[in-house]
């Protein structure tokens, strides 16, 4: 967290008052991470186009995500801490 703090220009206990632990600052990280994919899954098929154009728009929309987001790709689609998969599945 002091890192976190640190690199966002927060005073620690600020960091605090929006999260109680790196768990819940991981998890809003996820949460935010999905939100921006889910709204670039929604754009790719907000067409008039046949199905299989949005099949062919939602792989465009995967690849941008994955590119746009580089950094954040591997924990919205594999978290590693089994501990945060339980808490986001309770």
């Amino acid at each position: 967290m002091d890192e976190i703090a640190e690199s966002a220009e927060l005073s620690k206990g600020t960091l605090y008052l929006y999260y109680k632990s790196k768990e819940d600052l991981y998890i809003a990280v996820l949460l935010r991470g999905s939100e921006i994919m889910y709204e670039m899954f929604q754009k790719a098929i907000a067409t008039d186009e046949n199905p299989i154009r949005h099949l062919f728009n939602l792989g465009e929309a995967y690849f941008a995500y994955f590119q746009e987001q580089r950094k954040l790709f591997p924990d919205v689609l594999l978290p590693r801490n089994p501990r945060i998969h339980s808490q986001v599945l309770h």
